[in-house]
């Protein structure tokens, strides 16, 4: 895995991703669909997000930043060359997307009632957002974004791979949690 540091915006290592993506995205057969390395000098509708494809020696040219933002959250999705970003800025999380493997973004939704976004990506083109620390998450589908409530505060989350409905997270008192309905509800497991 390659490493960057975040300097206001989030750098895309594609050639590496490219590989690993490659056994994200399935067919209906289930064979590997390859991913694509942008083919493109200027990134579209999104200045807080780049790519390199040389270990960050260049970097592909985005438009003019105005005010600081951060993007934290990127969620490469089931289908090829889709990817999901959250941007920060001011107390809102911008949702943006790319269905060209980065080269231009749109905004999908905003989100003002949370901190900074991790994204976690699921089957059938679900995604959920969550910030650590706090109970309230999101899962989101197309352009429905669904607040959700968690039991306690979220440290870290997982979705099945093959279930979109089956999460699992452990919150800060070493507590883990399932739930099988996409989030509605919630059970313990084990003891804490």
């Amino acid at each position: 895995m390659k490493r960057c540091v975040l300097m206001g915006c989030l750098t895309l290592f594609v050639l590496a991703a490219a590989t690993v993506l490659a056994g994200v995205a399935k067919e209906s057969n289930n064979d590997p669909v390859a991913w694509t390395v942008p083919e493109c000098d200027h990134v579209g509708g999104a200045n807080s997000i780049t790519y390199t494809t040389d270990d960050g020696v260049t970097m592909t040219e985005t438009g003019t930043m105005k005010m600081a933002v951060w993007t934290y959250g990127l969620a490469a999705l089931e289908e090829p060359n889709t990817l999901m970003a959250a941007a920060w800025s001011d107390g809102v999380a911008n949702l943006l997307i790319s269905e060209d493997a980065g080269c231009r973004w749109r905004k999908l939704g905003e989100i003002s009632d949370c901190g900074i976004l991790s994204l976690i990506p699921g089957p059938d083109g679900v995604v959920y957002a969550w910030t650590p620390g706090w109970t309230k998450f999101y899962r989101i589908q197309g352009r429905n974004v669904t607040p959700l409530t968690a039991p306690a505060a979220i440290h870290g989350l997982a979705v099945d791979p093959e279930d979109a409905n089956h999460l699992r997270f452990g919150s800060s008192k070493c507590q883990l949690y399932e739930s099988r309905n996409g989030g509605k509800s919630f059970s313990r497991i084990g003891e804490a």
